[in-house]
């Protein structure tokens, strides 16, 4: 499935679709890694998992927490980066 995801680009075609004309807003960022040792568990789950080993055992590629208008958690993994797209090619 990652490896799917990692390469939709090429699998299939794909257009990028514009913000629009206007300049982008900029994001507030007040970053709080506390998150990361959240712990609770899972659905139907016996033992309790912290939010960082849920985002591995998920193969969790991005998650970006907005609060009162305030980034405050991004993460990035896999073939995912802070550019906001997965990796590959992309389709024209």
């Amino acid at each position: 499935m990652r490896w799917t995801v990692c390469h939709f680009r090429e699998l299939l075609p794909t257009k990028q679709v514009s913000r629009g004309l206007g300049a982008p807003a900029p994001l507030i960022y007040a970053l709080d890694d506390a998150i990361n040792e959240v712990m609770f568990t899972p659905l139907d789950g016996t033992e309790p998992m912290s939010w960082q080993a849920s985002l591995n055992e998920n193969y969790t590629d991005g998650v970006l927490i907005l609060h009162q208008g305030q980034v405050v958690y991004e993460y990035y993994d896999g073939c995912l980066d802070e550019a906001g797209k997965h990796r590959g090619h992309v389709g024209h």
